[in-house]
């Protein structure tokens, strides 16, 4: 199986609220009681990739997991500080999928400035416990009983990390836009890359469907000048408007295996 990592776009919406639904109806890990709609998803996405990168995987044109970055607090002195999450569609887990996002974001976040991530776990939660004290996350405390879902209380425990050089006087936070132009992280994490060798049992995603398609195709070009990266919509664009099979003979051509985004 093949799965890349890049910086998702409002048109990856559909995906990530099918990825996201599962864990809003079915588990406390999102204290959400109703999974939001694609739309509401797509304002999230804007909103968050104005200050934060918010990443996707896919395989085979499906988005199978996502993480972003997003403020921690909103007065002005955390803002050297992020709240982070990482979502991984059910069949897809235990991949390496969760870590290989993860490290692209903290790659983006530490060069956008900043300073902590924090992520809150709804417990009992080994596996996110796990990924993330793998991803050298600490556990600093927990919130007891801060909510209720299911006809249960639930604890949630705080986890922190560093990313950006410690300093006396930091320096004010880059933009999403300027630190996707720099483009060093995408050699590593947003190229075609074999995330494992094989599926076993795993079932696969379906393809992009029609309607994402024809999103894709009604796209003006006045908003392939617009957004965190001009380029990686571009190539959204390409990659939403044909089919997997089509594009597979191209992907191991060594100018996508050395893509930049400028």
């Amino acid at each position: 199986m093949t799965v890349s990592i890049r910086l998702a776009t409002e048109f990856d919406a559909e995906g990530v609220t099918a990825v996201y639904a599962p864990f809003v109806a079915d588990t406390a890990v999102s204290f959400e009681m109703i999974p939001p709609s694609t739309d509401e998803m797509a304002e999230r996405m804007r909103a968050t990739l104005a200050t934060h990168p918010w990443l996707v995987a896919e395989t085979e044109g499906a988005v199978v997991g996502y993480a972003y970055g997003a403020p921690f607090r909103t007065r002005a002195a955390y803002r050297w500080s992020a709240e982070v999450s990482v979502y991984i569609a059910q069949t897809f887990h235990r991949l390496g999928i969760g870590r290989r996002l993860y490290a692209a974001l903290f790659e983006l976040l530490s060069k956008q400035g900043y300073r902590r991530a924090y992520a809150g776990i709804t417990l009992p939660n080994q596996a996110s416990i796990f990924l993330h004290e793998s991803m050298d996350f600490e556990t600093v405390g927990a919130f007891h009983q801060a909510g209720y879902k299911f006809d249960a209380w639930h604890d949630v425990a705080w986890l922190q990390r560093g990313l950006a050089t410690e300093s006396a006087t930091p320096a004010e936070i880059a933009s999403v836009d300027s630190v996707c132009r720099d483009a060093r992280w995408h050699d590593c994490y947003a190229a075609q890359s074999s995330c494992c060798a094989s599926l076993g049992s795993v079932a696969k995603p379906s393809a992009v469907s029609e309607r994402q398609r024809n999103k894709g195709s009604r796209m003006q070009f006045g908003l392939l000048r617009s957004g965190p990266c001009q380029k990686n919509l571009r190539s959204h664009l390409f990659r939403t408007m044909f089919p997997p099979k089509i594009l597979a003979p191209l992907r191991s051509a060594s100018h996508f295996a050395n893509a930049k985004c400028l």
